[in-house]
This record gives C-alpha cells, sequence and structure tokens, in this order.
C-alpha cells in the first residue's frame, strides 16, 4: 500500500497515462480522416486524398488508400468514356436495325 503512495511511483503513473494519451490521439486522428475520406468515396466523390505524416502502419494504410483512390477515379473515367462512346453506338445500331426493318417491311 505504500507504494502507491510514492511520489516516484504517481508520476510514473501519470506519465504512461499521458504518453499513452498521445499515443491513442496520434492514431485516432489519421483514422478519422481515413473514415471521413472514404465516406466521401463511397458517395462518389474520387477527389480524395489523405494526408500521410508518418511511415508506420497507419501511414502505409493511408498510402495505400490514397492508392485505392487513385484506381477509382481511373476507372470512372474510362466508364465514363467509353459509356458514352458504347451509346452512342448503341444507338446509331438501333436506328440502322429500324431503318432496316422498315425497309424489310416494305418489301413483303
Amino acid at each position: 500500500m505504500k507504494r502507491l503512495h510514492n511520489p516516484v511511483y504517481l508520476t510514473l503513473m501519470l506519465m504512461g497515462a499521458f504518453i499513452t494519451y498521445l499515443i491513442y490521439t496520434s492514431y485516432r486522428q489519421p483514422l478519422v480522416k481515413m473514415r471521413q475520406a472514404a465516406d466521401r468515396v463511397r458517395a462518389g466523390d474520387f477527389d480524395v486524398n489523405v494526408p500521410v505524416y508518418s511511415n508506420d502502419e497507419v501511414g502505409n494504410l493511408g498510402e495505400a488508400f490514397n492508392e485505392m483512390v487513385v484506381g477509382l477515379r481511373e476507372k470512372e473515367f474510362i466508364k465514363n468514356t467509353f459509356g458514352k462512346m458504347v451509346d452512342t453506338i448503341i444507338e446509331c445500331g438501333i436506328v440502322k436495325l429500324s431503318l432496316f426493318a422498315n425497309i424489310d417491311s416494305r418489301k413483303n
């Protein structure tokens, strides 16, 4: 019991609690930013970039997230670009088919 009242022991306990708090906040803040960025990506906003401040696991996760968003942005661009082309090709094909169908029906 005397150990709990020792000033050195209490100082070490407070320092340990403070260091734990610092570690907690240093991991929590980047994860909260990644969660917010993920919500934006889910909503279709691909102009998202998570700042990476460290080379630890959280930093690696941020880099991987940013690379994933770049890939999604490229895929969305390709889909939009070729989607417009395919829609035009299909529309032209439908018009041609209907014209041929009208010509064939007139022959019969």
